[in-house]
């Protein structure tokens, strides 16, 4: 059974086997036709194409050349290789005058086909080869960067958006690096499109285009609400002290525009803006429970010890929920001012309240692909909290505060065993300073 076909009878290009000297020019002119060819493939892809499909017709007919070229060249290595006649019968068909039948039979199997098709392979490695190096290897560079460049490019809204989630996204192996990719996504800033501008936003943010920041302090400040979220989101990110105190002037004002502050509490969250908490202070108790949480963890994160007392009032609040995230705010807040009522709180805390872990969201990378989230506030007891607080501060005799919570029997094991723990870390850094409290300066 044949299972590939002799060479002679496929006939491909076989008008250009007249001679070696045919065969060697025909080859010559098409590796310099995939090559011309794969150039301006390359750029056009790019920098110009806005259809995806189109490119993918582009770089499929760049195979055809490739594998074009390889035959060609396969014939005339083979016309080298296997000799004159080879070529002669093979390739241009001439028939052999044979008497003998034991002959006829051998020479059906002269054609030398599986050596010639191990060849195209060879040549088809090589031609690609070639358009590899001479092309700056535009084929890997357009998987891995130009397809998403493509969408940004597109007419549509939506593919815009899916080439900015793409672009992004660390699920693809996203290159945050690439000079081209930033310098889009910063381009779509000014989209006339408003979700794709909140779209670049989140990607201006995640990519840390401290280049863009203007551009965000626009949108932050024009722009529609979600816009306006991603910006603020955003501009926290890249964390620069222009962009920092505008954030933290906007807190106040804001105030009953849910959508914004989220995103100004989380901008704040992400750039530790210290100035923002007597702002932020004010509102305790008037925002939304999500909105409250947010705050609490804002001020954590920016170890604003100078609103340590209000954030401690919050501990006496009447939901759960917000006296579990102000206790882990005081874990970073809490001063030696608070030693004493916080060691109170745990030791007469009688009701063993567990804290449900809470995360905030933002945008997917992609519908299929859930965002980890940042955890809001942690999940663990309450008492845990309490006495990570007290252990932060560094206040005096902690270490025997410590040694009777995990040798009294009676207490929780999980919370003996956190006491435990504390003292080895404790044991490893002996010389800590007591935290007090801090200025939170001010708005300049």
């Amino acid at each position: 059974m044949q299972i590939l076909p002799a060479v002679g009878d496929i006939k491909l290009f076989s008008g250009l086997a007249a001679s070696r000297g045919r065969l060697a020019v025909a080859a010559l002119v098409l590796i310099a036709l995939s090559i011309g060819y794969g150039r301006l493939v390359g750029g056009w892809v790019e920098t110009t194409s806005t259809s995806v499909i189109s490119n993918l017709f582009l770089i499929t007919f760049q195979f055809f050349f490739v594998l074009a070229a390889a035959w060609v060249c396969a014939m005339l290595a083979g016309s080298i290789l296997f000799g004159d006649e080879w070529r002669r019968r093979s390739l241009l068909g001439e028939k052999r005058n044979v008497v003998d039948e034991t002959e006829v039979l051998i020479d059906q199997y002269r054609d030398n086909s599986l050596a010639f098709y191990g060849l195209v392979f060879l040549m088809i490695a090589m031609n690609y080869g070639v358009v590899v190096g001479a092309c700056d290897n535009y084929i890997k560079r357009y998987g891995e960067s130009g397809y998403f460049r493509t969408l940004m490019r597109s007419y549509s809204a939506d593919d815009r958006i899916r080439g900015i989630r793409g672009a992004v996204s660390p699920v693809r192996g996203a290159d945050h690096a690439n000079a081209e990719i930033r310098d889009q996504i910063a381009g779509l800033l000014t989209d006339t499109t408003p979700e794709v501008q909140a779209w670049a936003a989140w990607g201006a943010g995640h990519m840390n285009l401290a280049a863009a920041r203007p551009a965000l302090m626009t949108l932050l400040e024009t722009g529609d609400d979600p816009t306006r979220k991603e910006a603020a989101i955003a501009l926290g990110r890249i964390n620069d002290r222009v962009s920092d105190r505008r954030l933290a002037e906007l807190v106040v004002p804001t105030f009953g525009n849910d959508e914004v502050m989220e995103g100004l509490l989380v901008g704040i969250g992400f750039s530790g803006v210290v100035e923002a908490a007597p702002q932020i202070t004010t509102m305790f108790g008037l925002l939304s429970e999500d909105l409250e949480e947010l705050a609490l963890w804002a001020l954590a994160r920016s170890e604003a010890t100078c609103v340590h007392d209000v954030v401690m009032q919050r501990l006496d609040a009447d939901d759960i929920d917000i006296v579990c995230a102000a206790a882990d705010a005081m874990k970073y807040l809490a001063t030696t001012e608070d030693e004493a009522e916080l060691r109170r709180r745990f030791r007469e805390l009688d009701e063993d309240i567990v804290c449900e872990e809470v995360k905030w969201r933002g945008r997917r990378y992609s519908r299929r692909n859930p965002v980890t989230g940042t955890v809001i506030v942690q999940y663990e007891r309450l008492r845990e909290k309490y006495l990570d607080a007290v252990f932060n501060i560094a206040g005096n005799n902690l270490q025997a505060w410590l040694a009777r919570i995990y040798e009294d029997t009676e207490e929780i094991p999980q919370l003996r065993n956190h006491a435990n723990d504390l003292l080895t870390e404790l044991r490893r850094t002996p010389s800590r300073v007591p935290r007090r409290p801090g200025s939170c300066g001010e708005i300049e």
